[in-house]
């Protein structure tokens, strides 16, 4: 009987290709879709390009370099779509080669704040819906990234498994504020720690 015979899974995965097929013939792509994680995790083992975050890198002229800082106004309107970054390669190349003073001499004299990769590097964890935090110890300050939405035991994890297991409360401070007192002893001494548990 052709109903036995059916694969469940098989039927599950279908039904979703052709959600995505659906979807990629009217100019949809599957990063779009706002597919359930379930699906979107099914999804992703076919590793669909339009289904990877995107951000839009407009490589400028030289005449164009005071539209860098303002990106957005060389591409159309856009109410929301992935975020632009713009850069003119061959004046970040030439000052890529300079060193200390020279490198911020040049980057004042072009009018740059920063090249690309500061600002691409910035904007990469939110495109990828991942947050970044810190841990502090005696010897070192190590970042971690996570996805967004992920809870203190969760990011405890990314550290080592262990510590997710035994996860129980943080001292917490935001990075603006560590940066506005000081150091981490300051923060201390002013109360300006925090303390979360497993679900912050």
């Amino acid at each position: 009987d052709l109903k036995k015979a059916k694969d469940p899974e098989a039927e599950k995965e279908r039904t979703l290709l052709n959600i995505v097929r659906t979807g990629l013939e009217h100019g949809q792509p599957i990063r779009g879709l706002s597919l359930p994680p379930v699906e979107e995790k099914a999804v992703r083992s076919f590793a669909f390009l339009s289904q990877k975050p995107l951000l839009h890198m407009i490589n400028c002229d030289e005449q164009d370099l005071p539209l860098i800082e303002t990106p957005e106004k060389i591409l159309p309107k856009r109410k929301t779509g992935p975020p632009v970054l713009a850069f003119c390669g061959r004046i970040e190349a030439e000052i890529a080669e300079l060193q200390g003073e020279e490198r911020t001499t040049f980057l004042a004299e072009y009018g740059l704040k920063e090249l690309s990769a500061a600002r691409f590097f910035r904007e990469l964890p939110g495109v990828l819906g991942m947050v970044s935090f810190f841990t502090i110890g005696k010897n070192e300050t190590r970042a971690w990234m996570v996805p967004r939405d992920a809870a203190a035991g969760q990011a405890a994890g990314a550290i080592h498994s262990d510590i997710e297991r035994g996860f129980i409360r943080a001292e917490v401070i935001g990075w603006d504020k560590l940066v506005e007192l000081g150091s981490l002893q300051t923060a201390k001494d002013r109360g300006a720690l925090r303390l979360e548990g497993k679900e912050y």
